[in-house]
């Protein structure tokens, strides 16, 4: 536990400053663990929780490498959730302006009724977990290892893609007309996909 919960506040973190903000933080060094003032970003806490747990893997070698990763998946919902109720409430990663009743005016960015995508994306994390949470307690002893991992990347790197259409977030043309979160999500849903495949045809049968 230690391990992944290091590694998914360190990935986040170090996520944001990488894929989003670079710049800003070499030239502002000190403001790079104030993790309290925001910053963290989901795929930065994939691959930090995938670092920690290969480390773990690592420091136990007798654990199979799919012996922990579809617990690990199920659960890792909560926090990814979480890091997005953090970005609403500090008004990070707004969204597009939109004139649906739902819309939300983020105060310290700008008067403009906008999307609440952090929203969205805390939503789609919950709905996640109620969904694969109770499918592995029903499931976990006659799938095969590896599957909850391959099906959480699989839907939720998805809907994240998906998601980037309705945030403020400026594309990038060299790259097919997408965003930053976009590309990032990309490799996550082949990988998943992949692994998916590959481990569904006994889980699919029971």
């Amino acid at each position: 536990v230690v391990y992944l919960v290091i590694g998914l506040i360190v990935g986040a973190r170090l996520g944001h400053i990488l894929f989003y903000e670079l710049d800003y933080y070499l030239a502002n060094p000190g403001q790079i663990l104030q993790v309290w003032e925001g910053g963290l970003a989901s795929h930065g806490a994939a691959i930090g929780l995938l670092i920690a747990y290969g480390l773990f893997l690592w420091r136990h070698k007798k654990i199979r490498i799919f012996d922990y990763a579809d617990i690990i998946a199920v659960v890792a919902t909560i926090p990814v959730s979480l890091i997005r109720l953090g970005n609403f409430f500090n008004s990070e990663l707004v969204g597009r302006e939109t004139d649906l009743p739902w819309g939300v005016i983020f105060s310290r960015v700008d008067e403009l009724t906008r999307h609440p995508s952090q929203l969205y994306e805390f939503g789609m994390g919950a709905l996640l977990f109620a969904i694969l949470f109770p499918l592995w307690l029903k499931k976990y002893k006659t799938s095969r290892p590896g599957f909850f991992f391959g099906l959480f990347f699989t839907i939720y790197f998805a809907l994240r893609f998906a998601v980037e259409f309705f945030k403020d977030f400026p594309l990038h043309e060299n790259f097919f007309n997408l965003t930053t979160g976009q590309m990032l999500s990309l490799p996550f849903f082949i990988a998943g996909l992949v692994i998916l495949i590959t481990t569904s045809h006994k889980t699919l049968q029971v």
